[in-house]
């Protein structure tokens, strides 16, 4: 909590200094703008920070969008940031993700289907300055393959279906296993609640069973997908309240999955 407050501290501070910059810096493309950091101070001489948060003024400034994108791109050229952290389920996120880690060339037509679904109507994202920002990461990563940006999401916002668990997790581990779920919940009709108890039943089964790093990887992040569905503030009515308790308890598994991720600057 410390290092949060201590970098956003830091980013109010810097951008009353350097407002009359945002305007030059924000009318240039990503790389062209790149040089005008290196000129203050207050950006080269960026203190040494694990996590760092940046924020529009306003949905709609793109200004404030070309800006972000522009000092994002200064900080993993410059400071060594790898990881992007978003406001969003990161399950919805992970395709993006995946493209943008790929050894594959850029493809403009499959990054705006993939930012047509991850983003949806979500305008922060769904802009042509954070799509700027994307085909930058893409060109940047296929040139540092060792040493790639990688893009994820923090807060659950939707359930995560019980099919999502078998065709990605359970189908790809155990296929045996998948198939007999995917007959049982066909069959019976069963009510999600139960689907999810199948799925950590299923874990529970595999508890001793000897398996690649990247099946456990898997198996990690089922398990956290499964927790992260404790934690989807579920809206009844456009009035409704959440207890302080339900508040708190989603803020510090935000926080924790940020956590997860700060082996390197976020």
């Amino acid at each position: 909590m410390k290092t949060i407050v201590n970098c956003l501290l830091f980013l109010f501070i810097y951008c009353q200094a350097s407002a009359q910059k945002i305007d030059e810096i924000a009318s240039k493309e990503i790389d062209m703008g790149l040089p005008l950091f290196e000129q203050r101070a207050e950006f080269k001489n960026l203190p040494e920070v694990k996590l760092l948060g940046l924020g529009d003024i306003g949905t709609f400034v793109k200004e404030s969008k070309k800006f972000n994108a522009s000092f994002s791109a200064y900080l993993i050229t410059k400071k060594d940031f790898r990881n992007i952290a978003l406001h969003l389920d990161d399950w919805i996120v992970r395709p993006l993700n995946a493209y943008l880690t790929s050894p594959a060339i850029a493809d403009s037509r499959l990054l705006d289907s993939l930012i047509k679904t991850t983003f949806s109507s979500d305008y922060q994202f769904k802009n042509e300055q954070f799509r700027s920002f994307l085909v930058w990461i893409k060109a940047y990563n296929v040139k540092h393959p060792v040493d790639m940006v990688n893009i994820f999401g923090v807060a659950p916002a939707s359930t995560i279906p019980p099919s999502y668990f078998l065709a990605t997790y359970i189908y790809e581990i155990d296929a045996v296993s998948g198939r007999k779920l995917s007959e049982k919940w066909t069959d019976t009709d069963s009510e999600d609640s139960i689907k999810f108890l199948d799925v950590k039943n299923w874990i529970a089964k595999l508890k001793d069973t000897k398996m690649s790093k990247e099946h456990q990887r898997m198996i990690l992040q089922c398990k956290d997908d499964l927790a992260s569905n404790e934690f989807v503030l579920k809206y009844t009515s456009v009035i409704q309240k959440f207890s302080q308790k339900e508040l708190n308890n989603r803020f510090q598994f935000v926080a924790k999955q940020i956590s997860k991720k700060l082996y390197k600057k976020t």
